[in-house]
Order: structure tokens, then C-alpha cells, then sequence
């Protein structure tokens, strides 16, 4: 099957999500830096493509019933926050400050990209195909890495910036947390693969898949992937209701498949890692100060933002600025995602962010509803997904601020867009047709 230069270039920006591992240190204007190979995909990719892309970006920004419309007015308030930045801050944090800009930017607006370039099925099930096997590659490399098969892949100087040095991560960012969401969707691609293929063979194969992505997590020990857990299966009951049955069967089927194929030795690196990561990140901090301890660092955080709030009340309106929080607060994130909006961009752009949520949500309902075939199945699931990660962002910069979730923001709006963009299409095209029916009418 051949396939036009823009799906491959498409592609291209998406592979490059996966593989955040630094080319080495680079000083820009004075500022020391890690490049990587999707900042330079990235300006590629738009180099080649704006033209072509920018015929259709008015159009589609504009429609209220997608979240694209909110996702424009997202980015208009980031860019007008520089100016409370540069008020707050000053110009010395300029140099990081755009370069997180821009990457904050290319990552959002892979989602309208991808609608445009994305035009029938083919292409979409290429796409996704890209998508869903990269995601199964970083759980083998992770995987591989939680048991010691292969070693950690980041350099020291970038492992010693975070407090969980063997966290398995493939080529993702050293945060436990980046690969956790992309296993998060990953894991719920499999189970609507696992409902769209009828074969009971390949079902089970679909079963051990989410076994294998489920064990990364928690070599990780990262504890809101619980959190987005329990969000992905209520929306998951939701959606399927009493089909949730035969869904937990296959993956008690997938888990025997996974269980019967690893050696002794093997096993019992698996089972160890696990309860090694289970003592160390709950049993231990409950033991040492109760249920409270789990909170702890991050109820510090909170009790800052309440007060910068009191002692700062223009904040409410103003915001600090992007990448200006740490002025007001302890630490350089507010572990809330809608904290995090609240405070760098204030009341305005949280209500904002909050709509593309929700409009988000909608179309990926709605998507699941509309379509009558295997996409909206799989849009089911995707929602089912998102809401997991809505979940998540109670308690992390899922989506928005944080660096050290790289490239995590671009993969959401790939997971979004798989789900959103028949949709979208198919509306385009049935006002099309009806646009058509009325002209003919009245000629």
C-alpha cells in the first residue's frame, strides 16, 4: 500500500514522540540544553506541511462542537500569559521558557494536523497502527529493563535529577509517570482491539498484551497510574456495561498465555520487581506516617498555591505567566493539572482548559455513538482512556507545564485524534452532501 508524504511525515512526528533520549548538551544564547531528535522532526515536519495545513486550519478552529475550537483559544491564552511571564519572572529563564513554549505548541497542535492529514480509513488504520506499535515496543524495551535484561538507556546526569533512578522507561522521559499514561493508553487500545477482532486466538494474544503493559507501571512505581486506573474503568463499565465480562476473561485468558511463556527465573524477577516497588512506594510511607504520607509532598505544594493565592489575589486573573509558577509556589509544579492552569494562567484559561476537556469527552462519546463500525468501538475505548487520564491530572501536569513530561502531550493528542477523527469526516462529509442536495434543490 502506498501512502502519501504527508501521512508518512505524519508518521515520522509520531515515532519521534517515542524516543526522548538526549543527542547530547547544547548551549543556546547561554543556555544549557538537551536536544532531541523530535525537536528536530518537529520543525521538519511543519516546515513541509504548513502550507498545506494552514488551507484548513481556520475552517476547522472555528467549529464549536469540536474541541478544537477550545483547543485554538488554549493556545491564544498560553502565548498571551508571555507577558505576565516576562512580568513576574523577568527575562532571565527566557531561554527554557521558549523552548518548552515551542514544544508545548508543536505538541498541541499535532491534533488539528492530524485530522487534516488523516482523510480515510487506510490512512487511519495505518496511523494507528504506527502509534499502537511504538507503544508496544516501549513496553518490551521497559519491560526488558524492569527484569535487567538491558540497562537504563538515559545518561546518569539525567537519572539523578529524579528520585527513582531504576524506574523503567524505554526511551521515553525518565519520568515513571510519562510511561505510565502512554501504558494507560496503550492498555486500552488493546482491549478495543480485543473487542473489534472476532477471532478467539488473537483475542487471547490481545490479552497477554495487556498483561505485559500492565506489569510497567508497577515496575515503575508511579502511584497515580492507580489513580488513572480506577478513572479508565469506570469509564470502561460505563461504555461496555455487561460486556465487561467476557473482556476480563480474555485477559485472565491473555495472563496464563503471559504467565506460561516466561521462565522460573524470569517470573520471580517479575513478581520481585513488583513487590520491591509495592514496599518501597506504600507499605514503607504508610508505615512511616500513615494514609497522609502518600500526600505528604504534594499537600505541601497545595498548601503553597492556597497561600500565593491569598497573598497574591491578581494571580486569580493575571496568572504567573507559562513556566512561571515556582516564583509563587514551592517547587516547579503545582501536581495538579488544573491547579497548574489555574495558576499560570488564571481563572480564564482553567475555565477554558476545562471546556476543551469536556468537548473532548463529548466527541469522543459521541464518535463511539455515531459511528457504527470498528471506529467507534475503538472511540469507546479511547474515551475510556482519556477519562483515566483526566483522572490522573488531580494529582500531575498530565497534559500541560511539567518538562519532564516531554513528549506526553503530543501522544494524548494522537490518542485523541484517533478517536475524534472519523467523526469528524464523516460530519464534513454528510454537510457536504447536504450542502449538494440544497444547491441542486433550488437550481
Amino acid at each position: 500500500m502506498r501512502y502519501s508524504f504527508r501521512i508518512w511525515s505524519l508518521a515520522f512526528l509520531i515515532m519521534s514522540f517515542f524516543y526522548c533520549l538526549p543527542l547530547g548538551r547544547f548551549t543556546l544564547f547561554g543556555f544549557a540544553s538537551d536536544f532531541r531528535i523530535f525537536d528536530f522532526v518537529i520543525i521538519l515536519f511543519w516546515v513541509l506541511n504548513w502550507n498545506f495545513l494552514a488551507q484548513y486550519f481556520n475552517k476547522i478552529f472555528r467549529i464549536k462542537r469540536y474541541n478544537l475550537y477550545y483547543l485554538r483559544w488554549i493556545l491564544i491564552i498560553i502565548g498571551f500569559s508571555i507577558i505576565f511571564h516576562l512580568i513576574y519572572r523577568g527575562t532571565g529563564y527566557l531561554g527554557p521558557m521558549g523552548i518548552r513554549l515551542f514544544r508545548f505548541f508543536a505538541y498541541f497542535m499535532t491534533l488539528p494536523a492530524f485530522i487534516v492529514i488523516v482523510r480515510n480509513e487506510t490512512n487511519l488504520r495505518f496511523i494507528t497502527w504506527v502509534f499502537y506499535v511504538n507503544i508496544l515496543f516501549q513496553a518490551i524495551l521497559a519491560f526488558l529493563q524492569g527484569i535487567n535484561y538491558i540497562p537504563h538507556l538515559w545518561p546518569d546526569y539525567w537519572r539523578e535529577m529524579y528520585g527513582f533512578h531504576n524506574a523503567p522507561v524505554g526511551t521515553l522521559s525518565p519520568h515513571h509517570k510519562h510511561i505510565s499514561m502512554v501504558m494507560l493508553m496503550g492498555f486500552s487500545m488493546t482491549l478495543g482491539f480485543m473487542s473489534i477482532y472476532r477471532s478467539f486466538f488473537i483475542k487471547g494474544i490481545f490479552g497477554a498484551i495487556a498483561v505485559l503493559i500492565i506489569f510497567i507501571p508497577l515496575f515503575a512505581g508511579t502511584r497515580t497510574f492507580i489513580l488513572a486506573f480506577v478513572g479508565f474503568f469506570i469509564g470502561f463499565i460505563y461504555i461496555q456495561k455487561i460486556r465487561t465480562i467476557p473482556i476480563f476473561a480474555m485477559i485472565a485468558v491473555g495472563y496464563i498465555l503471559f504467565s506460561i511463556n516466561l521462565s522460573d527465573d524470569t517470573e520471580h524477577l517479575v513478581y520481585s520487581r513488583v513487590n520491591e516497588q509495592y514496599e518501597e512506594r506504600v507499605v514503607e510511607e504508610i508505615e512511616r506516617g500513615g494514609v497522609e504520607q502518600l500526600a505528604k509532598a504534594r499537600i505541601i505544594v497545595y498548601r503553597s498555591i492556597a497561600k500565593a493565592i491569598i497573598d497574591h489575589p491578581q494571580l486569580l486573573i493575571t496568572g504567573t505567566g507559562f513556566q512561571a509558577i515556582s516564583v509563587f509556589i514551592r517547587g516547579t509544579g503545582a501536581h495538579n493539572n488544573y491547579l497548574q492552569f489555574l495558576m499560570e494562567t488564571g481563572i480564564v484559561g482553567l475555565v477554558i482548559f476545562l471546556l476543551f476537556l469536556a468537548k473532548t469527552s463529548t466527541n469522543l462519546l459521541s464518535a463511539n455513538r455515531t459511528l457504527k463500525n470498528k471506529w467507534g468501538e475503538l472511540a469507546g475505548y479511547i474515551w475510556a482512556g482519556f477519562i483515566g487520564l483526566v483522572f490522573s491530572m488531580m494529582v500531575g501536569e498530565t497534559l500541560y507545564a511539567q518538562a519532564a513530561m516531554f513528549t506526553l502531550a503530543g501522544q494524548i493528542m494522537v490518542f485523541i485524534a484517533i478517536g475524534i477523527t472519523p467523526l469528524f469526516w464523516s460530519d464534513v462529509n454528510k454537510r457536504r452532501i447536504a450542502k449538494k442536495n440544497y444547491l441542486a434543490s433550488q437550481s
